[in-house]
């Protein structure tokens, strides 16, 4: 895994923005809300895909297909006044947090698990 990686995605999308502007200029807010709610439920789709049939590479390539439509819904949200990054980025951070500790908290739960031989 490298963020590298993740930054070219970004900086591709952000370069994408003053088109996707125009975009949601011509076509209006409701319907690219409704085109926002439709790429999310493909993405739901797409996972739920994989988790029944595995990661194959038609999967991951139907994978990789529904994430960019909804990256490319959230800069569209984005350049439409719906999102605050900057309220966003603190909720990121915070939710990351949150997760590292809820994982470290059942990992000491698993080794807690691992030591009891069963006896009352």
């Amino acid at each position: 895994m490298d963020s590298q990686d993740l930054n070219k995605v970004f900086d591709t999308l952000v370069s994408n923005c003053p088109a996707l502007e125009k975009v949601c200029e011509t076509w209006g807010d409701q319907h690219m809300l409704t085109i926002a709610m439709e790429e999310n439920a493909e993405l739901i789709q797409a996972i739920s895909k994989i988790k029944r049939y595995g990661f194959d590479p038609i999967n991951a390539s139907h994978l990789d297909e529904e994430v960019a439509d909804v990256l490319i819904c959230i800069c569209e949200l984005f350049v439409m006044d719906y999102l605050d990054v900057r309220e966003i980025a603190k909720i990121i951070e915070r939710k990351t947090e949150r997760t590292i500790q809820r994982t470290q908290n059942h990992i000491k739960e698993l080794e807690e698990e691992a030591r009891c031989d069963g006896s009352f």
